[in-house]
């Protein structure tokens, strides 16, 4: 029944929400969306991984792994699933990883760096969690104590 001088305001049925495909609900409305076109931290990553002195089958790793961020990025804020943030940590900790081995090239340590750097960056510039990364070591550790047990009687 409608009131004498009231527009009738057609609402959508439960369940449908506007902006969004029929059936699916939509988190943020697509204005409000982060693009992942424009990632210039990513853009900058790979051009010094590209003109790093790195042993050639360190850059070819490396490469591979920071040419699959966009993409994982894009899923991320299509979706906002936690197994893309953590692919991308884990990507991001496998480079770190590689650039920290013997034999990885000369400019190694300053890669590695401008990664931390330039992901730090990124998840600080788009509000998103900050990723937990440090260049790795190049000394392995070294144990204290004999077997790592209690000496205390």
């Amino acid at each position: 029944m409608q009131t004498p001088g009231r527009p009738r305001v057609m609402l959508p049925p439960i369940g449908l929400l506007p902006r969004g495909p029929a059936g699916y609900y939509a988190p943020f409305p697509q204005e409000e969306r982060m693009e992942t076109d424009g990632l210039p931290e990513l853009a900058a990553l790979r051009t010094q991984v590209q003109s790093a002195r790195l042993a050639d089958d360190v850059r070819h790793a490396s490469l591979w792994c920071v040419d699959q961020l966009p993409k994982l990025y894009e899923d991320f804020f299509r979706t906002y699933e936690s197994r893309f943030a953590d692919a991308i940590l884990g990507l991001a900790r496998a480079v770190l990883k590689r650039l920290a081995e013997k034999g990885s090239g000369e400019d190694a340590g300053r890669v590695a760096g401008v990664l931390v750097a330039q992901l730090g960056g990124l998840h600080e510039r788009l509000g998103l969690a900050p990723l937990v990364l440090r260049p790795a070591s190049n000394r392995g550790r070294v144990k204290k104590g004999g077997r790592g047990g209690s000496t205390a009687a």
